[in-house]
């Protein structure tokens, strides 16, 4: 949108206090919002829920292994809103992210390749511990919070995915 590199495409402001791009910036979210299908914004929003707990879980210093469980779900259920939207069709049962990428059709950079699936491992080992000891010591708090800030920065990357319609 602007040349200064303020605001990017994707409506992210970027270095701008002013309250006219913060609503600009709002109104084109909601806007692309609105013409997502139902469907769509469920997944959407549990998607939402599951990163806002496993942001709680972190803030108030609660059991991080929990925290890294809903980053894995935040990602997976983001995921599926991108087939639904872009597919019309209910997305596959599965919490494996290559075949949710590919059932999507999406094209990822490397990084958010990367990303994505450094943090595919997780889900069974929070939801199927073998030794609950083990868990408390693999998912220390920092570790949690390493994997919450990455998980953030690829939900932003997905989410904005979603509203491109690419």
């Amino acid at each position: 949108m602007s040349d200064g590199g303020k605001i990017r495409e994707s409506g992210i402001v970027v270095n701008d206090k002013s309250k006219n791009v913060l609503v600009l910036c709002a109104l084109n979210y909601y806007h692309k919002l609105a013409y997502m299908k139902p469907q769509t914004k469920t997944w959407l929003e549990m998607a939402e829920n599951d990163l806002a707990f496993a942001q709680d879980i972190i803030k108030h210093k609660q059991r991080p292994f929990y925290a890294v469980h809903f980053c894995h779900q935040s990602i997976e259920k983001i995921l599926k809103a991108i087939i639904q939207e872009r597919t019309n069709e209910m997305p596959p049962k599965t919490h494996n992210f290559n075949l949710l990428c590919k059932h999507a059709g999406l094209k990822l950079p490397p990084d958010i390749e990367q990303s994505l699936f450094s943090l595919a491992p997780h889900y069974l080992g929070t939801r199927y511990p073998e030794d609950i000891s083990k868990l408390y010591r693999q998912y220390t708090f920092d570790y949690a919070k390493q994997i919450l800030e990455r998980t953030e920065a690829l939900f932003a990357w997905l989410k904005n995915t979603l509203k491109s319609k690419k």
